[in-house]
């Protein structure tokens, strides 16, 4: 529950609970710092495991500071709690959920805000939309596209991506759109679109649209940046092109339902396909027919966890045989052993998994799976 709402931050007194696994919450940290408040982080975990997170914010600090005095002045107003479940705190502001940070958000920022919310594509549609607008900026709860990196910026549209257990937050002021089945392109060729981004992200295009206009955009100014849209980190991304071979970083297919839109968007003779991980519930079988239909066996690399092993057991027989390896690097050289094999090939690294302990992550493993690319590229 967020209590207290103030119109200042100056001297309030604020409790923040838990950083978040990768420290998601070190923009709100920042900020709120930055506003004259007094916080205190509580986190469950140790002082030891949250280590690397706090120098990370104590950097960020530096940066910010004006001067010796004024990181001093931050230092002493940030608290630490380690260890334990929240202090209490009776008076002040309370951050404990995601929706708690929505409402703070809109209840400090000045400018245009535009939400994009959906199970799937709405990252996706975010970005999209604030190349569609132009003087945009897309944001969330990821430490390098805060909602509170750009609470503060003016001139701007914000264009929010939020997940639909917290849309729910926004005020009924906001405007929000869902990424859906339904939509149209402002005068796009749709097949043209489809070619170039595949069938699985219209919805995500829809709504990009969507957004733009609802920021003022005209339709002839949409279609014309629509043939120029950037790729989206972690989401399908080319890593690297080149004639015989290319690269995709599929990194955020966290289920098998997003390792299906892959397959089937880069399948082929000579894809080779890197899959596997941890902490996935959903069931296989979709995606197990979809790798059958589109990838050869001889062409297909896993990497050890509980959710190849619910692979295999969906692949069936026709699955014996094919190798897992322990670590993404081992994972990526026997993809290009096998790549070398084919005159022209791709390189579909598409988990359909989570990330168990491996990563800290989803951002880390991409981040590792762009670096190995780039090394032996």
């Amino acid at each position: 529950m967020l209590c207290g709402m103030a119109s200042t931050l100056k001297h309030a007194r604020v409790l923040v609970t838990g950083l978040g696994r990768s420290g998601e919450r070190i923009p709100l940290i920042e900020w709120l710092l930055s506003q004259g408040a007094h916080v205190t982080v509580a986190d469950t975990r140790t002082a030891e495991s949250c280590a690397p997170l706090v120098r990370r914010l104590h950097e960020r600090m530096k940066k910010s500071a004006r001067d010796g005095k004024e990181y001093q002045n931050l230092q002493a107003r940030c608290v630490w709690s380690f260890g334990v479940g929240a202090p209490t705190q009776k008076r002040g502001l309370v951050v404990r959920t995601a929706a708690d940070e929505v409402r703070l958000f809109y209840a400090h920022r000045k400018g245009p805000v535009v939400a994009v919310t959906g199970a799937h594509g709405k990252t996706t549609a975010a970005v999209w939309a604030a190349h569609l607008i132009g003087n945009a900026i897309a944001a969330g709860y990821t430490p390098d596209r805060s909602l509170f990196s750009v609470v503060d910026q003016r001139g701007k549209v914000v264009v929010a991506e939020l997940p639909p257990v917290v849309a729910d937050a926004c005020p009924s002021r906001a405007t929000i759109i869902r990424v859906g089945a339904s939509g149209d392109l402002a005068g796009y060729d749709e097949e043209a679109f489809v070619m170039r981004w595949g069938r699985h992200n219209l919805a995500a295009g829809y709504a990009a649209v969507a957004v733009a206009r609802v920021a003022g955009v005209s339709d002839a100014r949409i279609a014309a940046r629509l043939k120029a849209l950037p790729e989206v980190s972690h989401r399908q991304e080319v890593l690297y092109r080149s004639a015989r071979r290319i690269v995709v970083n599929d990194t955020a297919a966290t289920t098998p339902e997003r390792g299906v839109a892959a397959v089937e968007r880069w399948g082929g003779p000579t894809t080779i396909l890197i899959a596997g991980g941890e902490q996935c519930r959903a069931g296989y079988a979709a995606w197990a027919a979809a790798v059958r239909a589109n990838i050869r066996k001889t062409n297909i690399i896993l990497l050890t966890g509980a959710a190849t092993r619910d692979m295999r057991a969906a692949l069936g027989s026709w699955g014996v045989g094919v190798r897992a390896y322990d670590s993404l690097a081992a994972a990526y050289a026997a993809a290009q052993r096998r790549a070398g094999v084919y005159v022209a090939s791709v390189v579909l690294f598409s988990p359909a998994a989570g990330i168990g302990e491996a990563f800290t992550d989803v951002r880390e493993r991409g981040q590792q799976f762009s670096a190995l690319v780039e090394e032996r590229s």
